[in-house]
């Protein structure tokens, strides 16, 4: 009788496994939150505000800086500047360095339609009938592109980076000289890959931010 021969595969498929373990999600970069912020300064006395639902107490003097959800810019309220900021999170195993970050602000625009009894009729902007202004905007392209880079972000680490003193007031008075309105603005931000990821669908993250007219 001839000698059997035993053929172990066992350690093959360990080193396989081992390999695929190693080699997957070498990089993935997430945007997690895009918010906006405006700078808000207290009167000569102490005074509230409110964001949203939320009430905010000044001091004199005092400078807040608070995550808004909406614009009123006729109230004389809201600031002229706001900021917006993007969270990057590392998901990924090792440090990621030199990461770029983008935010684009779109308009959906709309003719100012105004109401003729009332005094300004025309000229001013709180003078115009909201709902009947809204059905007359449609989205524009991008006019305002912005870009960030980042040095470095550990692995499994976060950073917020942050656009600063975006001029809304211009944005609006660019329009609004022209008897339009931009009803609503658009902000997309993105995190560019740095090596293959998973998924690119987490690169990108957009929101849409209400400019409001009276009444309010």
């Amino acid at each position: 009788m001839g000698t059997r021969t035993r053929r172990i595969f066992v350690p093959v498929v360990i080193s396989f496994l081992l390999f695929a373990s190693c080699s997957v999600r070498a990089q993935d970069l997430q945007l997690t939150h895009l918010r906006l912020y405006g700078i808000f300064e207290g009167g000569e006395r102490r005074g509230s505000l409110f964001i949203g639902e939320k009430e905010v107490t000044l001091e004199p003097g005092e400078l807040a800086r608070l995550e808004i959800t909406e614009y009123k810019p006729l109230l004389g309220v809201d600031p002229d500047l706001i900021d917006i900021g993007c969270t990057v999170s590392n998901r990924g195993p090792k440090l990621v360095t030199d990461v770029e970050v983008r935010i684009s602000i779109a308009a959906r625009v709309g003719y100012l339609v105004f109401i003729p009894e009332l005094e300004g009729s025309g000229e001013d902007p709180s003078t115009a009938n909201v709902e009947a202004t809204k059905k007359t905007a449609a989205w524009f392209t991008p006019a305002l592109l912005f870009r960030k880079r980042v040095q470095k972000i550990p692995a499994g680490g976060s950073i917020e980076v942050v656009f600063e003193k975006i001029n809304l007031k211009n944005i609006i008075e660019q329009y609004s000289a022209r008897k339009l309105w931009p009803t609503e603005l658009r902000i997309e931000a993105s995190v560019e890959p740095k090596g293959r990821e998973d998924s690119l669908s987490n690169n990108t993250m957009s929101r849409t931010f209400r400019i409001n007219l009276p009444p309010y």
